[in-house]
C-alpha cells in the first residue's frame, strides 16, 4: 500500500501487468453508495464514495481511496497519541519507507510522517472483510457499510522484481543475453 495505485496487480497476474480487469466492477454485493474502511491500529476511517450512484462503489474506487488516504500527512498530535511502542514502530517505518531498498518508495514519499507509516511493516494489501466485531472494536461502528482492511506484512522484493521495477522490464542481464 506504499506504491502508486497504477502499480496494483491481481495476485494471479504477472508482476508487470497493471490491474485493469474488474477495476470498474462493484466492490460490494449489494451495491452501496458509501463504503467505510477501518484498519486495526490506524486512527483514521477511509471513506469511499461512489462516483456513479447506480453502479455503487467500484473496486477501483476502493484502491484509489486507500492510496489517497495512505499518502496524507499525519499530524504530530496523532503520532504523540500512540503508545510508546507504536511510536517506535511508526518511526522505524518512516525511515524504512524512505530508504533506497528495492520496492520501497524512498524519497518519493517526501518529508513528513504519512499515514502509511502508521502501518509499520503491515503494508501489503490483504483484502477487505466484513468483520462486525473487528469494526466495532476499532471504531465502535456497526455494519453495514463498514469493512476492515486486512494488512499483511510486507515482503522483501526479489532481485528480479527489483530489476524489473527499476528498468521497466529490461534488466541488464536480459539485455546482455539478448544481444549475444
Amino acid at each position: 500500500m506504499l506504491r502508486e495505485s497504477s502499480l496494483v496487480h491481481r495476485s494471479g497476474d504477472r508482476v508487470q501487468v497493471s490491474w485493469s480487469i474488474g477495476r470498474n466492477e462493484p466492490a460490494t454485493s449489494p451495491r452501496i453508495d458509501v463504503l467505510k474502511i477501518v484498519i486495526e491500529r490506524y486512527p483514521w476511517l477511509i471513506k469511499v464514495e461512489a462516483q456513479n450512484l447506480e453502479a455503487g462503489v467500484s473496486c477501483g474506487e476502493v484502491i484509489e481511496a486507500i492510496a489517497s488516504d495512505m499518502g496524507k500527512l499525519a499530524t504530530k498530535v496523532e503520532y504523540q497519541a500512540l503508545p510508546a511502542n507504536l511510536q517506535k514502530v511508526v518511526s522505524e517505518a518512516y525511515h524504512f519507507n524512505r530508504s533506497r531498498r528495492p520496492g520501497v518508495p524512498g524519497g518519493k514519499m517526501g518529508e513528513g510522517l504519512k499515514r502509511a507509516d502508521f502501518l509499520g511493516q503491515m503494508t501489503t494489501f490483504g483484502g477487505l472483510e466484513a468483520n462486525p466485531d473487528g469494526v466495532r472494536m476499532v471504531c465502535g461502528a456497526t455494519m453495514p457499510g463498514y469493512v476492515m482492511l486486512k494488512c499483511e506484512k510486507r515482503e522483501s522484493m526479489m532481485w528480479e522484481e527489483a530489476q524489473h521495477t527499476q528498468t521497466g522490464g529490461n534488466s541488464g542481464r536480459a539485455a546482455e543475453s539478448n544481444s549475444e
